[in-house]
């Protein structure tokens, strides 16, 4: 008689709902139209006390059908399938249930003989439904995908769905529908719903379809003909339950005379309660028990109490058995009674408001005579559905010892466990330790021996109060913390913090039956992960912090025999190929001078035009020009990084959980071998240098590289951890136990960012302080990164010490080793001549670095030598160092030079390093080409020539093309030494006068008894270097170069297209 309207409102899909009536919603009567009147039909025989029906599965808002059964199939307890299995009709009724109002929600079918059942995330060869409620009307379509691979699915163009509808109300979607058990369609696209299918569920939370679902999806193994309840919660008009980890749960329903109960346990044993007089007391008190044996069949016991003994047997037995089953580690028992049954034995149900006290009990067998295992008791009005908790109480299931008969213990005992079987069909006791008085103690059990997810897990501590706490969670995917588990299948038997350890022992079925979130105790290897923490979890139901790397570990375990097939590790394993990187490097040196390699010997190639400089050129394009001319030890430096990086980024795999959003630690693991390694080539007194054939201004261009590599696996790193976490998480200022924090990490990065910007070429060399002060912050910045990332102190530490070795070196000789400056005079063109006087050792073509405490108390700088090295009995050492502007390091220099003090200055010099990479005095034919002051190193050479030109191969003929701005660079700069070197005729001078405005040539006085001729304009290096080497084996020339990286470009490529040997001098430190 409802309006319509109303009726669309209340049941907005009525028009689909059309269900079969009962006998009594049914009737008959004979009306007579024109009078009005009716004959009742025949009276129907009475019919006798009906029992209160069965409730129906959730009452959903805008459901318009009652299903058989209901199942819960995620761990929030947000997604819900509700069924009708009729396969006398080949039909299947469902409905999809998601929390919230927005999104679409799906479900698949897999055949469960050809997919792997613990594969939650395979979604190939499935059959989906997928409802969406977006816009003014829902729709639900059937989809498929065919592929054994994941993929999108594809619309099905065989439409099996029917009565399918979509309804969005009181914060819920819900969608329903039928379909056959076999579609008749392709194998392909349908799969037949048969008594057991693996099922898909996936949602969103927002938008509409767009067959892309992210984190929200699972899967779960259903039995449909099999009965199923979502609990206790869900299935009666009132429940009470033990407390919130509803070990025990009843529910019930009154009509008429009778009463029914449904009762759940956390248990694969017996389950039971009753009515006492005495609250709290199980002594006089009515009981009633039920379980399922192995052969699934369900027995309800009526007895009663009298002591603290096992429940007598009542004669007269008053209740009636509906249904009992055992599912997902619980037991459930559905029975009714009435509520006065007129025996002495049984205690009456109070009405009208009354309350009536009741006790529970639950074990882990089925043996009635078994002494409970927990028990709890509370206060119930059945009438009005009130209820008042006592706190209940666990028992352990035996008589336990502390530890088992066997054990295992991590390296350096962080962490042992023991275990012992308490019966070997079903069930087992752990005994647990950490090396921590205070925190968390957990151990799990996962798919893959090391990964810490997807992993079943049980964690204990002992709270503030002294009290052991325990929980049975799991691990779905990546580090998040662990959830806890709906059904608590772990029974703590004690928990205690003694000598400075945590102890926690529990007992747990072999095999709990609780799907997708425990995993059963194998008779083969067993998977198992540990971890420990020193800080412990507010609450039973909070989440666990984060342990450091150091606080975990694995083992593969076989219960039974007592075998351990894997150890765990305290460390990460990427932290030893980072060590054995340093290792093979020190091998492969000091194996290459036992055989007496030549390593140092340049493997030559052509250079690519020259590029001028830029700030892209400064980024990246460098490598261009540099790996040339790299000797064969610098090529196998490269080799071995590139294979030690690898390694790194795979046993980093095997370190983190490999899952997408875990790959963020596996790029920060990359970044911290490669922050190590671009530490070791800026040791000026390494090892491996001189043992590699790879000197330090040779190998500083490694740092360079590496460190753009690491600031991208920085970055990468960063993007990765922030699209998981979220971006507020790199602020976040609490660190965990282990120091770890990820503010650290990101002032780090900040750091890092200000040093990579302060070491461009153009920086550092028109603004050479603001790259020393700027890479000052590497220290801080080490600092942060180690806070940030523990592991990484164990992954720098030898970088680092050597680099502290180097620094202490150079510390003490730029600051002890104070020489005194015999002459310093400018010489014109913006140049100066500094002479030092010391004993130190060098050789042609090395530099030095040079710190002036009257200039500056910490800036050094490095300056070839260009004095001679001979004499042998010298006792000075010359530079000539040209300003670089106003306001740097070498003007300063050169307004001294004017300084009457001069004399009394002292410099503090590190050095001699350098070397050529070619031998000059092989070479019958030698050009040497630079580039203003360039030319300071090869002077050293000419005039080593020159000491040395009566031990030269006959016929050596030794050319230097040499241009420059400055005039006075070959009046002034070095007049004596031109002077000598023009005197024999195996020395040839090519001079070259820049500037624009001179366009003539000239003959130049040098000295009071020479001169020497120069040309205006820049020089055809190919002319001058072809008439020089014309009818000479290309052999027997060798070029060197000094100067503007376009110069040396130039000369590079005419020297490898001729099969010239190159050298060339460089200060792109």
């Amino acid at each position: 008689s409802l309006p319509s309207r109303r009726l669309l409102e209340i049941y907005p899909n009525f028009d689909a709902v059309l269900q079969t009536h009962t006998m009594e919603d049914r009737g008959a009567v004979l009306l007579s139209l024109a009078g009005g009147g009716a004959l009742a039909a025949p009276p129907q025989p009475p019919t006798p006390p009906l029992r209160p029906p069965s409730p129906p599965s959730p009452p959903m808002p805008g459901h318009t059908r009652s299903y058989e059964n209901c199942a819960i199939v995620d761990a929030a307890r947000e997604w819900q399938l509700y069924w009708t299995y009729l396969p006398e009709d080949n039909l299947i009724r469902m409905a999809m249930e998601k929390a919230g109002e927005s999104g679409w929600i799906s479900i698949g079918f897999q055949d469960i003989n050809h997919v792997d059942i613990e594969n939650t995330n395979e979604m190939g060869q499935a059959d989906y439904i997928v409802a969406d409620g977006s816009g003014s009307s829902g729709w639900v379509r059937d989809y498929y995908i065919a592929r054994d691979e994941n993929g999108e699915p594809d619309i099905d163009p065989q439409q099996d769905i029917r009565g399918g509808v979509v309804t969005r109300i009181s914060g819920k979607t819900v969608a329903e529908f039928s379909r056959q058990l076999k579609t008749g369609d392709s194998y392909v696209r349908d799969k037949v719903i048969t008594r057991t299918n693996k099922v898909l569920w996936a949602n969103t939370d927002s938008g509409r379809y767009d067959k892309y679902h992210g984190k929200a999806c699972g899967s779960i193994v259903m039995e449909w003909d099999k009965p199923s309840q979502c609990g206790a919660a869900d299935t009666a008009l009132y429940e009470f339950c033990d407390s919130a980890t509803r070990n025990f749960c009843i529910s019930w329903a009154v009509s008429g005379l009778y009463i029914e109960f449904t009762m759940i346990g956390l248990t694969l044993g017996y389950v039971s309660f009753g009515i006492t007089d005495t609250p709290g007391k199980m002594y006089s008190a009515d009981s009633w028990l039920c379980w399922v044996d192995s052969a699934g069949v369900g027995h309800l016991e009526d007895g009663h109490m009298d002591s603290y003994l096992a429940p007598q047997l009542d004669s007269q037995q008053d209740l009636e058995l509906l249904s009992a089953s055992e599912t997902g580690g619980m037991t459930s028992c559905t029975f009714r009674r009435l509520l006065s049954t007129g025996d002495l034995q049984d205690r009456s149900i109070k009405q009208a408001g009354g309350m009536n006290d009741i006790i529970w009990a639950t074990h882990t067998t089925d043996d009635r005579l078994a002494k409970h295992a927990k028990k709890g008791s509370g206060s119930v009005d059945f009438a009005m559905g009130g209820s008042v908790l006592t706190p209940s109480v666990s028992a352990p299931i035996v008589e336990v010892k502390e530890v088992g008969k066997q054990h295992v213990c991590s390296s350096g005992g962080k962490f042992c466990l023991w275990w012992e079987f308490v019966n070997k069909s079903s069930a087992i006791q752990f005994t647990m330790e950490s090396d921590k008085a205070t925190g968390y103690v957990s151990l799990g059990f996962g798919d893959v021996l090391g990964v810490m997810a997807p992993a079943d897990m049980y964690a204990g501590w002992v709270d503030t109060s002294g009290q052991g706490v325990f929980t049975d969670r799991y691990l779905p995917s990546g580090y998040e913390s662990p959830q806890l588990d709906a059904q608590q299948n772990g029974v703590l038997v004690s928990a205690a913090s003694l000598n400075g350890k945590t102890r926690v022992v529990f007992q747990r079925s072999l095999d709990t039956g609780d799907v997708g979130m425990d995993r059963a105790i194998l008779r083969s290897g067993n998977n198992v992960i540990w971890a420990t923490h020193d800080l412990a979890p507010l609450s039973k139901d909070a989440n666990m912090a984060t342990h450091s790397s150091r606080d975990r570990g694995s083992f593969s375990i076989n219960f039974y025999t007592g075998a351990v097939a894997g150890t765990s590790s305290s460390f990460p394993k990427y932290i030893y190929v980072a060590w054995a990187y340093v290792g093979t490097l020190l091998l492969v040196g000091v194996c290459a001078r036992l055989v007496g390699a030549q390593l140092d010997i340049v493997i030559q190639r052509r250079l690519a035009p020259p590029l001028p400089p830029s700030l892209l050129h400064s980024l990246c394009l460098d490598f261009a020009t540099v790996t040339v001319d790299l000797t064969i030890g610098e090529w196998l430096c490269i080799g071995l990084y590139f294979v030690f990086l690898i390694a790194s980024a795979l046993v980093a795999q095997q370190d983190f959980t490999p899952v997408p959003q875990e790959d963020g630690e596996v790029f920060g693991a990359v970044a911290g071998f490669n922050l190590m390694v671009s530490l070791l080539p800026v040791t000026r007194h390494s090892l491996w240098a001189p043992l590699l054939g790879c000197s330090f201004e040779r190998a500083i261009k490694f740092h360079r590289w590496v460190a753009r590599g690491f600031m991208l696996n920085v970055l990468l790193h960063a993007l990765e951890m922030c699209d998981t976490f979220g971006f507020s998480a790199a602020t976040e200022l609490e660190p965990n136990a282990a120091g770890e924090g990820n503010l650290y990490g990101t002032i780090a990065a900040i750091l890092m960012a200000v040093i990579m910007l302060g070491a461009l070429e153009p920086v550092r060399r028109h603004a050479w302080e603001v790259f020393l002060v700027s890479h000052m912050a590497y220290l801080p910045t080490l600092v942060l990164i180690c806070l940030h990332a523990t592991d990484l102190l164990y992954v720098v530490l030898v970088s680092v010490t050597l680099y502290a070795a180097d620094l202490t070196i150079r510390t003490f000789t730029q600051t002890f080793r104070g020489c005194k400056v015999l002459k310093l005079e400018s010489v014109g063109g913006g140049a100066l001549r500094l002479e030092v006087s010391t004993r130190t050792v060098f050789s042609a073509g090395q530099y030095m670095f040079l710190r002036i405490p009257t200039i500056s108390h910490h800036e050094t700088h490095p300056f070839s030598i260009s004095s001679s090295p001979w004499p042998a009995t010298r006792q000075s050492v010359a530079f000539h160092i040209k300003s670089m502007g106003a306001g740097t390091w070498t003007e300063k220099l050169l307004k001294l030079s004017n300084d009457k003090l001069q004399r009394s200055l002292n410099v503090f010099m590190d050095g001699p390093y350098g070397s050529w990479s070619i031998d000059p005095k092989q070479y019958p034919r030698l050009i040497l080409v630079a580039g203003g002051i360039g030319i300071t190193p090869l002077m050293s050479l000419l005039t080593d020539l020159l000491a040395q030109h009566r031990t030269l191969p006959q016929g050596t003929s030794v050319h230097l093309v040499w241009s420059s701005r400055e005039m006075e660079a070959f009046t002034q700069w070095f007049p004596e030494e031109i002077a000598k070197l023009e005197k024999l005729k195996m020395f040839h001078l090519h001079l070259f006068l820049t500037q624009t405005h001179v366009t003539f040539v000239e003959d130049i006085e040098i000295g009071s008894e020479s001169q020497v001729t120069w040309k205006s304009g820049r020089p055809d290096y190919l002319e001058v270097i072809a008439r020089a080497t014309a009818g000479v084996n290309a052999r027997d020339v060798g070029v060197f170069a000094c100067g503007p990286a376009p110069l040396v470009a130039t000369v590079q490529n005419i020297a490898y297209d001729r099969g010239f040997m190159f050298h060339k001098e460089t200060f792109v430190l």
